[in-house]
């Protein structure tokens, strides 16, 4: 009971409801993360952490998307290389090479700025931007919808709208928009849109009622794995996809020096579930979780009987 009594408090410590850190939403195998005051790279699996000054890195002929708060996502390929440099209030990205997409999403809140070495491109809600950046760090804005800003240290700031691009040349102001051909892809356009598409229907899927005053990092993917139910007087999730799932026992524990040890859940939905609210075993539903407004490293508690946890 001691035992018990002390991981509680220990759980309540954590809860903050600060959007203090984005996730790794897709993982190829071959990324990796690195913490400001890590000495080593990690692997950057599904559902890690990612905060203030973390760098990602995806090698050659890789992919990786990260979700960052308020309803953006960040996606890199091909030797890429970025370092999340604010995360509250506006999340902010610094690239040194390599080709990303910036999507926000019809919900998306706040700004968000990408910083390269020959400019920083503001990307406005409900826009999917691809920018690339060469070793020199000349970048290439190209959105292919919505809208954008291109500025640089010498002003000559560019609006973009869907179906333009800019050039940029470090110590250079961007170039005019021009238009290009949306219908010409290649592999990191064809996957880009993919998961948009995934997005969309995972996003037009969350209850108001649930997410009414925010809208938390992982909820895009919870529809696509499960459904909402009305249980007890309130909306519950379940999932209906892994039908054997069962809360923290398919993942991994990591150390974040920012908040302590942190669960990684192996199952691409259960961010959301694992930092927000409580899970229940319902008699009739089976494993059913609602939804709370606080964050932590886990609701969960561990407790010791002998040889037993």
């Amino acid at each position: 009971i001691v035992i018990l009594t002390i991981a509680l408090a220990a759980s309540w410590a954590y809860g903050s409801t600060g959007n203090l850190y984005g996730r790794v939403s897709i993982d190829a195998g071959d990324a990796l993360i690195k913490g400001s005051q890590d000495q080593d790279w990690s692997y950057a699996t599904t559902n890690t952490l990612v905060t203030l000054g973390d760098t990602l890195w995806v090698d050659k002929e890789g992919t990786l998307e990260v979700e960052l708060p308020g309803l953006s996502f960040l996606r890199l390929a091909d030797a890429s290389k970025v370092e999340m440099t604010a995360v509250q209030p506006y999340p902010s990205l610094r690239a040194w090479v390599g080709a990303f997409y910036v999507q926000r999403m019809a919900r998306s809140t706040g700004k968000l700025a990408f910083v390269t070495p020959a400019c920083t491109v503001d990307i406005l809600k409900d826009s999917m931007v691809r920018i690339d950046v060469l070793t020199n760090g000349a970048t290439t804005v190209s959105v292919r919808w919505g809208h954008a800003s291109v500025d640089t240290d010498l002003g000559g700031k560019v609006f973009l709208n869907s179906g333009q691009r800019s050039f940029v040349d470090p110590g250079m102001m961007p170039s005019t928009g021009v238009p290009f051909d949306l219908a010409q892809m290649d592999s990191f356009d064809d996957w880009s849109d993919g998961r948009a598409k995934y997005l969309a229907l995972g996003e037009n899927s969350v209850p108001d009622a649930v997410f009414a005053k925010s809208t938390p990092v992982g909820v895009s993917d919870l529809s696509n794995y499960g459904e909402w139910i009305y249980v007890d007087n309130s909306y519950c999730w379940r999932p209906t996809v892994v039908t054997t799932y069962v809360p923290y026992r398919s993942g991994h524990w990591s150390y974040v020096p920012s908040c302590g040890y942190v669960w990684v859940d192996n199952y691409p939905f259960a961010y959301v579930t694992s930092h927000h609210g409580r899970w229940r075993n319902h008699p009739s539903y089976g494993w059913v979780w609602n939804y709370g407004d606080d964050w932590a490293p886990a609701w969960v508690v561990s407790v010791r009987c002998g040889s037993n946890f």
